[in-house]
């Protein structure tokens, strides 16, 4: 069954700007409407070790405007989606990194159909199930013989490829895809599907279009290096060896592999040019910030 995030919903922009919520704010959470009654620090006793980790990090005289908080909300206008009874107040922690949530005025736009914020929970379904539709139109067309899973333009006896030799596990009941191996768009589609959904199926597999390391071209020398050392596999794809088709070895390129870390190459090129420098040089951690409340309301960092 189709349905919606409501942590991931986000009021229109006609109505509601992002800001940190003050008592007497109303705020745009779950597809409803809440006033901010009431709000309170988080004693240091009660703080996690990732928000304790994020505030050493932060100046004293700073460290006022982003301690972790509560605000209690009084529902308003649309659907209880918070899982606390109606009538109930809710008590919703604020984490320091962020703490930022959709304010709305004091007008505020609804549907039609309920009287709920716009967009309401009923129109985003229908976008959702619409939007499913063509994802899986695209996939049956990718899964025609002789198409490109990706791009869906045919494949030519003289086109390099790449085919995975399991059954689709996109498609069910359909041979494994094929995709372009000389285009590098194609390529990146092949190595989605192996990273995200064949190696989780059959970890045991041999790679066909993906490498466990990132790949680096250093400034100086133009030399390519991979994360993974000796365990490169050597497929990165179709890509010419300069800065322009790459990621340099400069680039802070964040890796999903490393769970939101950014990865760096194994060496030191000696690149020092306008306050960026080789990434080889660095030691230490490479950890970027900790995800916070944008991340549950579906905002990027």
């Amino acid at each position: 069954m189709i349905d919606v995030d409501p942590d991931r919903w986000l009021p229109s922009r006609d109505y509601a700007i992002s800001g940190k919520p003050k008592v007497g704010n109303r705020v745009a959470w779950r597809y409803a409407i809440w006033l901010v009654v009431d709000e309170h620090i988080t004693d240091e006793a009660n703080w996690t070790e990732q928000e304790a980790a994020y505030l050493a990090r932060i100046a004293p005289q700073h460290r006022a405007h982003s301690l972790p908080r509560t605000i209690v909300l009084q529902h308003e206008c649309g659907p209880n989606l918070s899982g606390v009874p109606d009538g109930r107040q809710v008590h919703l922690h604020l984490d320091p990194w962020s703490g930022v949530m959709s304010l709305v005025a004091v007008r505020y736009q609804t549907c039609s159909c309920h009287g709920h914020p716009w967009p309401c929970i009923e129109y985003d379904r229908d976008c959702m199930i619409a939007s499913q539709s063509r994802k899986t139109a695209r996939l049956l067309a990718g899964a025609k013989p002789g198409v490109c899973a990706y791009c869906l333009e045919p494949v030519t006896g003289r086109q390099k490829t790449v085919t995975f030799p399991e059954p689709s596990l996109l498609v069910p009941g359909a041979p494994g895809p094929t995709f372009h191996a000389g285009r590098s768009d194609c390529w990146r589609g092949a190595r989605d599907y192996e990273t995200e959904h064949r190696l989780a199926a059959y970890p045991e597999a041999t790679r066909l279009a993906s490498c466990p390391g990132d790949v680096f071209i250093h400034c100086i020398g133009q030399t390519v290096e991979c994360t993974a050392g000796p365990g490169c596999t050597g497929l990165h794809g179709p890509f010419r060896v300069r800065p322009g088709d790459g990621g340099t070895c400069a680039t802070r390129v964040r890796s999903v592999k490393d769970l939101g870390h950014y990865a760096r190459p194994l060496s030191d090129c000696g690149y020092r040019d306008h306050g960026s420098s080789c990434l080889g040089a660095e030691t230490g951690p490479c950890e970027p910030l900790p995800p916070g409340v944008s991340d549950l309301f579906g905002r990027p960092q």
